[in-house]
């Protein structure tokens, strides 16, 4: 299957780097990451371009968004290599379509992290990620000590 699929593969890229912070798997995998005024529609965006890969995240959203932004994009890195160029996640976007799922998938699993302890069964994640209710997706991008906005 392929959730069994993406949470096998998240598991290991967590193992082989030790951390499943997207800023940091960016950073030893050669990512850069931005933050950046963007229009409120959009989200983030990954570019491909000249051997080189950057993430771009609108920094006028809540660093918790940020965050899932980052994964998610780093999703499309990992998973979607055949991506050229820039592809642009706004908010219709990051719903819709087998590779935003996918990289929807990946940001759960990877900021669940091996023990899922924010206890969150795996079926509400993605049912929140497909559905886009952002209830129960505060439970996957929220900080322990945060509050999700």
């Amino acid at each position: 299957m392929l959730h069994d699929y993406l949470k096998r593969y998240v598991l290991t890229l967590v193992r082989r780097y030790r951390t499943n912070d997207p800023y940091e798997l960016c950073d030893y995998l050669g990512i850069q990451v931005w933050k950046k005024p963007l229009p409120s529609s959009v989200r983030g965006m990954y570019i491909r371009a000249l051997r080189r890969r950057y993430i771009v995240i609108n920094a006028e959203i809540h660093w918790q968004w940020q965050r899932f932004v980052c994964a998610h994009e780093l999703g499309h890195d990992r998973l979607h290599r055949d991506i050229r160029g820039c592809h642009i996640d706004d908010i219709d976007s990051i719903r819709s379509g087998k590779m935003e799922f996918e990289a929807n998938t990946f940001a759960a699993y990877l900021l669940l992290g091996k023990n899922n302890e924010n206890n969150v069964p795996i079926d509400v994640i993605l049912h929140t990620i497909y559905t886009r209710n952002t209830g129960p997706l505060a439970h996957v991008v929220r900080d322990r000590t945060g509050e999700y906005a």
